[in-house]
């Protein structure tokens, strides 16, 4: 009386995934994906592709394969995903000039990507595919991100210079931001501390611009920047938003000694 039966029950895949996106400063943008096997049993990722639209990367094809954690390409390293392990994949895409200057930009361009993962449940397992649009996961996880928009073309050693910057909210929430300026080992700011930068609606960006100096020359980065959300109470540390070639001038490069110096100037800058 059972034989014609049929009951179905739901399926749930093995793995979790969730997107954070980073901007690069530049007209690239850094994918983080975090994998982990919420299964009873051993999963195995095999590939990982991003697809973009056409019209809003810099390349001619809109497929990109994810690179693992260690450095192996996932088309040639299977990864091995044991009962809650997790596991990061990266791929760095490079995105149109003019998406990047619309404050929705990023928002629009994530909504029309898709998340592609193929993955075997256990050794003679046929492939599975599991395909996800990044809208929900990117700007679920998603922050913010603070990029350069001006700052002069030679920066000189123990020199200020102004610098502007655009900070851009990625979330569906409103934030009232405050700005800390934080010296690091080779950066010294002017007034160091903190301001409020204001209110910032949701997929929005304002600006804001800092006094700074150098006090290492060659490539640096620039760190130190903090800016704290008021409502939610989160603080985002933002590192290494630009490089910066920074040249002594020709005084300085006459002096034996620079250490000396920068000492004596930036404890009174």
């Amino acid at each position: 009386m059972f034989a014609n039966q049929m009951w179905l029950f739901p399926f749930l895949p093995p793995l979790e995934v969730r997107v954070l996106a980073h901007n690069l400063g530049t007209n690239e943008l850094l994918f983080e994906v975090h994998v982990q096997n919420i299964a009873l049993s051993d999963s195995t990722v095999e590939k990982i592709t991003l697809v973009f639209p056409e019209t809003c990367i810099e390349t001619e094809t809109n497929t990109f394969n994810v690179t693992a954690e260690d450095g192996d390409d996932t088309f040639e390293e299977i990864t091995l995903l044991k009962p809650m392990d997790r596991h990061r994949y990266f791929c760095q895409i490079p995105i149109k000039q003019d998406i990047l200057e619309r404050p929705d930009g990023i928002w629009k361009l994530t909504e029309q990507a898709i998340l592609d993962i193929q993955w075997k449940g256990g050794v003679g397992d046929m492939t599975l595919e599991q395909k996800l649009q990044l809208d929900k996961e990117v700007l679920r996880y998603g922050t913010i991100s603070v990029s350069v928009e001006s700052m002069p073309d030679i920066v000189f050693l123990e020199e200020p210079f102004h610098m502007t910057c655009k900070v851009t909210n990625f979330t569906n929430k409103k934030m009232k931001l405050f700005l800390k300026l934080c010296h690091t080992y080779n950066i010294r700011w002017h007034l160091a501390g903190g301001k409020y930068l204001g209110m910032l609606s949701p997929r929005k960006s304002l600006s804001f611009t800092v006094n700074l100096l150098f006090i290492k020359y060659g490539l640096q980065r620039v760190s130190g920047i903090q800016i704290t959300d008021k409502i939610s109470n989160k603080t985002y540390c933002c590192e290494n938003i630009v490089t910066v070639r920074v040249e002594p001038t020709l005084e300085q490069m006459d002096t034996a000694d620079f250490s000396i110096r920068i000492r004596q100037k930036t404890s009174a800058f």
